[in-house]
């Protein structure tokens, strides 16, 4: 049994998988001090009893060596060894990827983009992130760090990051944002999962906070298309469970930028918080088998 554990912001899910199945599940709530955290995880691998072992966190992760540089919504987390001190409690072999990398990983290999070749995903959430497979193996550049498509520039003028470039997809697109601009239309919101609760709703004013949203999206699609030429897209995360609003008007805004002669489809994710533990067990598994080059990581 292979475990895969995805690190979020407020919950740790974790699972002990098997010929793409999940056998044992656990969600645990997120503590916010280094050694706890790193009690927790390693508990959790004792507790599935599996090996090896993949663990996504959120932001810049080097999986080289199993370091999480400073992931978002960690402030106490600075250059963490994951890795060494998982290994040195519990003597299973760890590797550890990018949250995002590995969700899209989980639904290339098992969801939505299950026997496709090149495989874009995006995952809205807090912030935007995505992942890039090809072959069922992510595609992570040189030093790990591929796959930042929310950090796509696509207003060399626009509103300040807090990556702390200008005009990147999320600083249009991300959760403050998306709540931002449904309160300026009068929504009485505080996430993205409410807007989607009054779309559902009928509320036209979230229906169109929605549709803003996919246009400054679909801008970053279009590049992303353009660079992979893939079989699909695959939008995840919260977001995304707005129906076929918010992927509509994706699709239009890619069409319209896109001078191929076709654009691949554009899909909602199916696997829901089963992707990234099923990502983080596939990373661990391919890590296990060098079947990644052990520095650029395709």
């Amino acid at each position: 049994m292979i475990v895969g554990i995805d690190v979020g912001g407020r919950f740790i899910k974790a699972g002990g998988v098997e010929k793409g199945k999940i056998r044992k599940r656990e969600k645990i709530r997120t503590p916010h001090k280094p050694e706890e955290l790193i009690n927790l995880l390693s508990g959790l691998v004792e507790q599935i009893n599996g090996n090896p072992v993949g663990i996504g966190f959120p932001g810049l992760v080097n999986p080289c060596e199993g370091i999480v540089l400073n992931p978002p919504n960690f402030p106490f987390i600075d250059k963490l060894e994951v890795k060494k001190e998982i290994e040195k409690r519990t003597g299973r072999e760890v590797w550890v990827g990018n949250d995002a990398t590995l969700y899209a990983l989980g639904e290339a290999c098992y969801g939505r983009g299950k026997g496709k070749k090149v495989v874009c995903v995006f995952t809205l959430g807090t912030g935007i992130g995505g992942g890039i497979v090809i072959d069922g193996k992510p595609y992570m550049g040189v030093h790990g760090y591929a796959g930042e498509v929310g950090h796509l520039t696509i207003d060399t003028d626009g509103p300040v990051c807090g990556c702390g470039n200008r005009g990147c997809v999320e600083s249009y697109a991300g959760a403050d944002r998306m709540v931002e601009r449904a309160r300026s239309l009068g929504l009485q919101v505080e996430t993205p999962e409410d807007i989607s609760k009054l779309v559902m709703e009928g509320e036209e004013r979230a229906r169109r906070v929605f549709e803003e949203m996919g246009r400054y999206i679909g801008t970053g699609v279009a590049g992303v298309i353009l660079l992979f030429d893939p079989d699909i897209v695959i939008i995840g995360g919260g977001v995304s469970k707005a129906g076929r609003i918010l992927i509509d008007a994706i699709r239009e805004e890619a069409e319209r930028r896109v001078y191929l002669p076709s654009v691949p489809p554009i899909e909602p994710a199916i696997l829901g918080d089963d992707a990234g533990i099923l990502g983080a067990a596939k990373f661990a598994e391919l890590r296990g088998e060098r079947a990644l080059h052990p520095r650029s990581l395709l």
